[in-house]
């Protein structure tokens, strides 16, 4: 009878073994299709993947603009943006993602290029183009168990319209099974610009290079890029848009283009920092406050 237990036992150890292969395969990449586009699966529901209902778990996820995105979250045809998705996740270790950018009329919206290869890979299927992490991007090193990831995307040319970036993330914990991790969705709209919005926004006279630590704690410094020395201001905003800090007549200088802000005050949440010069556009970019 031990024997007979044992053979009837041998199938069901190996469709287990094999879930756990697939699962463990997904560190280097979900397969393509799992971003919650319209059709397809997200990182919850692809089989043999990931527990968890999407969005409930305790932490954060979403794609960015590195630079930050213009006020009415437009681009520019043909013009080359620095995308970054990012986790933060305190419960989990290990991070992951899939994203894809589809125009109105189903099809793909722009190039994808993968700038940190290391990270990122690039990936295709069903007609349509996706970015994901690799097996080393799923366990790079994080501050405060933050994951994020770069890579440059194109836009595509004028009367292409609006632009959708649909995104899955994944923070696990590593068990190699799929209970126990936090899924997490998230999408950005982009509408297309026009070219006198695009001469508009050309004359600022400076971008904004980086922001960080992201998330921060008490101190976030912003890197600016310009040639000249300038009088701007900055106003950090509330998710329902209340001005929280109102600094003005702040003072960047061509050699001089890092500015330190103090977010000590504030409590733990989602912000959004606005730069602009009088009478010009403004530049905006999320921040997260964590307390500890």
């Amino acid at each position: 009878m031990k024997i007979i237990a044992s053979f009837y036992l041998l199938p069901l150890a190996a469709i287990l073994f094999c879930l756990s292969i697939i699962v463990s395969s997904y560190e280097s990449g979900p397969p393509a299709g799992s971003t919650n586009a319209p059709g397809e699966n997200t990182c919850f529901a692809s089989p043999a993947c990931h527990g968890g209902t999407p969005n409930t778990g305790p932490g954060f996820a979403e794609m960015t603009i590195m630079g930050g995105i213009p006020a009415g979250n437009y681009y520019f045809p043909d013009s080359s943006y620095e995308m970054m998705p990012y986790i933060v996740d305190t419960s989990k270790l290990i991070g992951g993602f899939e994203a894809v950018a589809r125009l109105t009329s189903g099809l793909n919206a722009g190039i994808i290029t993968i700038t940190e290869p290391t990270n990122t890979q690039l990936i295709s299927g069903g007609g349509y183009d996706y970015v994901e992490q690799t097996a080393a991007g799923a366990v790079q090193p994080v501050m405060s168990n933050m994951h994020d990831w770069m890579f440059n995307w194109k836009a595509p040319s004028v009367g292409a319209g609006t632009v959708t970036f649909y995104i899955a993330f994944v923070a696990a914990n590593g068990n190699g099974g799929p209970s126990g991790d936090n899924i997490y969705v998230d999408t950005l709209i982009l509408y297309e610009g026009s070219v006198g919005m695009n001469d508009l926004a050309t004359t600022s006279d400076f971008t904004i290079e980086k922001i960080y630590p992201l998330p921060a704690k008490d101190v976030v410094n912003i890197d600016f890029n310009s040639n000249k020395n300038l009088e701007l201001n900055l106003s950090v905003l509330d998710v329902n848009g209340r001005t929280v800090i109102d600094e003005k007549q702040l003072q960047i200088s061509s050699t001089n283009n890092t500015y330190r802000v103090n977010i000590a005050n504030l409590t733990g949440g989602v912000y959004f920092i606005n730069v602009h010069q009088n009478g010009k556009p403004a530049i905006q970019q999320k921040i997260i406050k964590f307390n500890r």
